[in-house]
């Protein structure tokens, strides 16, 4: 498994509220999935038009864990992977992904063999 750390940024359509910011906020810190990923709201945008659509745009820190490809044969093999997998697990229209560290790390099946 491998563990990435870094910041994304994409637009986000809001719901209708008061208090777009929090319900943004509380809605990505929220997003909960099978891969224990984390996410964290560090800023968002006042609200823009996109063909007609309210949208923000979001900044989060993000905590995810990809599965270990056979053809990545280094850590460094995986910076390509971050993206996609945020675009699929956000949901969202993910503009850009700033990734700060790989790490691999031991799974319960993992450590049976060593």
């Amino acid at each position: 498994m491998i563990n990435a750390i870094g910041i994304a940024d994409f637009n986000f359509k809001p719901t209708q509220t008061s208090n777009y910011k929090l319900h943004v906020s509380k809605k990505i810190n929220g997003v909960k999935n099978k891969f224990s990923d984390n996410y964290e709201v560090l800023s968002v945008s006042e609200p823009f038009d996109i063909d007609g659509d309210i949208h923000v745009r979001v900044s989060c820190s993000f905590d995810i864990h990809l599965p270990e490809i056979a053809y990545c044969r280094s850590i460094d093999d995986y910076v390509g992977h971050v993206f996609p997998t945020l675009k699929q697990r956000l949901s969202s229209k993910l503009i850009s992904t700033k990734v700060h560290s790989l790490t691999r790390i031991l799974t319960p099946d993992d450590k049976k063999y060593y």
